[in-house]
C-alpha cells in the first residue's frame, strides 16, 4: 500500500521559475524553488514537474495543482494558451501528467507572470475541480 504523504501538491509556473508547494491538511508544509530555462516547451514543462513529484516517495501525493500564465479551458484539462510563448496552444497538459505520475492533476491559469502569493488558490482550484467532476459525472 502506498504511503500519503501530501494531500496535494501545486505548482505555481512563471517564465524562469517554478515553485513547488505541498500541503497537508490545507496547509504548508514543504516548498521547493525549482529553476528553469526561460523559454518553457510543454514537453520540457512535463519532464520538470514529473522529475519534481519522483524526487518524492512513490504515491506520496494525492493530486496535483498546476497553475500557468495563461488560459485553461473550462475542464482544467488543456492549455489553450501561454502568455507570450505560442508552442502552447491546445495542450493536454492534465492528461500528459496523469498518464506519467498516475495520480489527479487539476490545472488552472493566471494572467501574469508573477508569484502566487495567496496561497489557498491551490486549495480552491482543486475544491472547485472535484465539483465539476461530480457535476459532470452526475449528468
Amino acid at each position: 500500500m502506498k504511503k500519503i504523504i501530501y494531500d496535494f501538491i501545486g505548482f505555481d509556473v512563471g517564465s524562469s521559475y517554478i515553485k513547488m508547494h505541498c500541503f497537508n491538511d490545507q496547509h504548508l508544509c514543504h516548498k521547493r524553488n525549482l529553476t528553469v530555462d526561460s523559454y518553457l516547451t510543454p514537453g520540457a514543462i512535463t519532464v520538470l514537474l514529473c522529475e519534481a513529484i519522483d524526487l518524492l516517495d512513490d504515491g506520496a501525493v494525492n493530486s496535483i495543482v498546476v497553475i500557468i500564465p495563461g488560459v485553461i479551458d473550462k475542464t482544467g484539462r488543456f492549455v489553450e494558451s501561454w502568455i507570450g510563448n505560442p508552442l502552447w496552444v491546445d495542450i493536454p497538459l492534465a492528461d500528459w501528467l496523469e498518464i506519467r505520475l498516475k495520480i489527479k492533476v487539476v490545472l488552472a491559469g493566471k494572467n501574469s507572470f508573477s508569484f502566487i502569493k495567496d496561497l489557498s488558490v491551490f486549495s480552491y482550484h482543486l475544491k472547485n475541480s472535484f465539483s465539476l467532476f461530480y457535476q459532470s459525472s452526475s449528468s
